[in-house]
């Protein structure tokens, strides 16, 4: 690399750090620390920026017969389904998460009740559980009719029977907590159980059968997502998907201090919080049989669904995750007018499409997601953002599938002045000519009716 592009690349950083003050006082030797002048925030109107870059950013890709935006007449009666409507989905996890200030998160459905919906809150696909209970646990070698797990402290191998282990607010453990516990956790019917843990002021993992199902707490939480946390915030939440056959299966719950990692995490004597939870088999169920009551009997569904993207791991598929493609079908199932809201940071496939009459699609929306997702669905903000990334129909269709590969190669030879891809914007396996799709579409007067009837071809 030459010098000449390495003092470029510096010149672009420096540039920017003096345009916002932060080289003011700044030693050029390097020698003598400063403290470099942080420039002051306006926060209502950096929210205000915020909103509008989420708003623009919106993509509608489908709208049949103009059921965006919502009206009065839906807000009557309106199905608000998944997670993601109770909890808004900020950003990404991993490195990629940035925290703004929490306090202003709402989720939709926080904003769209006092503009008048009268929306019936159905979870579908839960993703915190409650916690395990007594009943459900036995320490190891337990007579018949005891419940609870054996607690041992690692470091004076003190050894208790706790009922459950549920030790958060005013129940919560010493922050310097070092312990495990053991025992068995019985299924109630074989299925898929959703197990895991909430934490803070430590750290905790979880093993089934010999396996470890989750673990969270100290680093973790800051790399977590906005869904991974309580209903109140206060705790973090890692969880896991494991089968189940029905009866005992070994379990053990281990809490440790979290490790220093400043300026990210500092040294704390805040009490260990700990709560063991779950999400059965036949609560699953439920759950999927109440969104498919409540979208019955509403007017308008709309199903919030959602991909918790990070830069941790890659991703093993391009499926929404937990089932949510069984959730909207079944939704749209129910009711027609079903409208599918996705959070999202990258391209899913949507084997659904044709059985809903809209998808928008709001990435991750940041802090002001909440309102500018509401201000979407009724209208008063405009979806005029385009596809940065095409979206597959299918597996097969993604550039990393070896036989989608061979095809394309092979069209290329066949005709090659031919497109040899879809781009954004456009309806991945069509040609340059093909009529464009919803999201090349735009106007203010009304935005999601002129898209639904200039893409409708496209979109479908």
């Amino acid at each position: 690399m030459p010098v000449s592009a390495l003092d470029g690349a510096v010149r672009h950083i420096l540039t920017t750090m003096d345009r916002f003050g932060l080289l003011r006082n700044a030693s050029p030797s390097g020698s003598t620390p400063v403290v470099r002048p942080v420039p002051a925030l306006n926060v209502v109107a950096d929210a205000r920026v915020a909103r509008r870059i989420a708003e623009q950013g919106a993509v509608l890709l489908r709208n049949r017969r103009g059921a965006l935006p919502l009206r009065r007449r839906d807000l009557r009666r309106l199905a608000a389904i998944g997670p993601s409507a109770r909890q808004l989905l900020v950003g990404g996890g991993g490195s990629s998460r940035v925290v703004g200030f929490t306090q202003r998160e709402k989720s939709p459905l926080a904003v769209l009740r006092p503009r008048g919906a009268h929306a019936t809150f159905a979870i579908g696909r839960d993703l915190l559980g409650v916690t395990v209970p007594s009943s459900a646990l036995a320490p190891p070698g337990a007579p018949a009719g005891q419940h609870g797990l054996l607690r041992t402290d690692n470091d004076t191998d003190a050894t208790r029977v706790d009922p459950t282990v549920d030790f958060v607010g005013a129940n919560a453990l010493p922050h310097d907590t070092n312990a495990n516990w053991t025992g068995t956790i019985t299924a109630p019917a074989a299925g898929l159980y959703r197990i895991g843990v909430q934490t803070a002021g430590t750290t905790a993992a979880v093993t089934v059968d010999g396996k470890q199902v989750a673990s969270g707490g100290g680093f973790a939480d800051l790399l977590g997502h906005s869904l991974e946390r309580s209903l109140d915030g206060r705790l973090a939440s890692a969880t896991g998907l494991v089968t189940l056959t029905a009866g005992a299966h070994t379990i053990s719950v281990a809490v440790a201090p979290p490790q220093p990692f400043p300026p990210f995490l500092a040294p704390s004597s805040a009490p260990a919080e700990v709560r063991l939870t779950w999400v059965t088999a036949q609560q699953r169920k439920a759950n999927l049989a109440a969104a498919v009551a409540a979208a019955r009997t509403a007017r308008t569904a709309v199903v919030f669904a959602y991909d918790l993207g990070t830069e941790r791991s890659d991703r093993s598929t391009l499926a929404l995750p937990d089932g949510q493609n069984g959730l909207i079908r079944a939704v749209a199932a129910a009711n027609p007018r079903t409208v599918v809201v996705l959070n999202t940071g990258d391209p899913v496939l949507m084997p659904w499409r044709s059985a809903v009459r809209s998808i928008l699609e709001m990435w991750y929306p940041g802090q002001e997601g909440g309102a500018a997702t509401a201000d979407v669905l009724l209208g008063r903000a405009d979806p005029g953002g385009r596809l940065p990334e095409t979206f597959p129909r299918r597996a097969e269709d993604a550039p990393t599938n070896a036989r989608s590969a061979t095809r394309a190669s092979a069209a290329r030879r066949a005709t090659p002045r031919a497109s040899s891809s879809a781009t954004a914007g456009t309806t991945p396996g069509t040609s340059r000519r093909s009529s464009p799709s919803v999201t090349a579409c735009r106007t203010r007067a009304s935005p999601t009716r002129a898209c639904a009837s200039r893409g409708r071809r496209a979109a479908g």
